[in-house]
């Protein structure tokens, strides 16, 4: 058989071949292309091995997206989408204000103008001024989401960070808590991406407090809705839990094989939190008395049922 050519590649993803019509090749550089490549892999082996697919028996996977078109507040809280009421939008909303001025920004649709790349929704999260530790944190309602045996997971956010230096940073799945950041251990049972004053992007899990945190080796710097086509002042990043014992890590569609990765529960010093319930977490928090910015993208979390 002839070697296939990058054309010949380009032109059949997302096609199929009349021996396998269920096995679909993923796309090139494809939003969810980790997605697609997981998916093509255990396609393939549960047509080799005579296993029903997955989507045969649960015909949808779970799909949690937001991409921060509507909603937000900022000061006084309407308590819609995001609110500080309990159950009372679909975010549940912590603020630490020094002076109680209501000068947060939570969750609002930013004006991106012409800039191309923040067309689609991005949320601003804007902390107080008054002094260090004041923050914005931000969960969804119910932890419907657990990094369960048997249950692969994919989460995947997009953000850019104004100041690298004052801004205290997590975006992943949290159990729930008043500060999932934590000085940098997060809540107790959390997975997900941190920033820590340095522009070097970690990766974080807990379990029941035993916190295993990584440097990715990829850096954020400072940035701001003019610039968010500036190389690295945006990162995509994202996870994927196995349903076994690992965590394989992503940053713009490249897996990261820095120190500590992938990320295998050894039962001792590394633990998945597989036996707790989390949810979407965002938390914005500055170290210095000026307010600090995030702008996100989009959360979404794909599971199997």
């Amino acid at each position: 058989m002839a070697r296939m050519t990058k054309e010949d590649a380009l032109a059949q993803q997302g096609e199929s071949v009349d021996v396998a019509p269920l096995v679909t090749f993923p796309r090139v550089n494809s939003a969810d292309g980790e997605v697609e490549a997981q998916t093509f892999y255990r396609d393939l082996i549960d047509l080799m091995t005579g296993r029903p697919r997955l989507d045969a028996v649960h015909p949808k996977p779970i799909v949690f997206m937001e991409d921060f078109v509507t909603g937000g507040f900022v000061g006084a809280d309407p308590a819609t989408k995001f609110s500080e009421t309990a159950n009372g939008g679909e975010w549940l909303v912590t603020i630490v204000d020094g002076d109680a001025d209501g000068a947060e920004v939570v969750g609002t649709p930013a004006d991106v103008g012409t800039v191309a790349s923040g067309q689609g929704g991005w949320g601003t999260f804007t902390t107080n001024d008054k002094q260090a530790g004041e923050l914005v944190s931000c969960q969804l309602n119910g932890e419907s989401f657990k990094l369960a045996i048997g249950k692969p997971l994919y989460f995947e956010t997009r953000f850019a960070v104004e100041d690298i230096t004052e801004t205290q940073v997590f975006i992943g799945l949290s159990d729930t808590s008043t500060d999932p950041y934590a000085a940098g251990l997060g809540a107790n049972n959390h997975a997900g991406f941190m920033l820590d004053e340095d522009g070097n992007l970690d990766f974080s899990i807990d379990e029941a407090g035993t916190q295993d945190k990584n440097d990715t080796e990829i850096n954020f710097i400072d940035g701001s809705l003019a610039t968010l086509e500036t190389a690295d002042v945006v990162h995509r990043c994202g996870f994927y839990w196995d349903g076994v014992d690992t965590i394989r890590v992503y940053v713009d569609g490249a897996e990261i094989a820095a120190t500590g990765f992938p990320v295998v529960d050894n039962a001792t010093t590394i633990l998945v939190p597989d036996g707790t319930c989390l949810t979407p977490t965002i938390h914005v928090e500055a170290d210095g008395a000026t307010p600090e910015t995030i702008w996100v993208d989009y959360i979404r979390v794909v599971q199997a049922r």
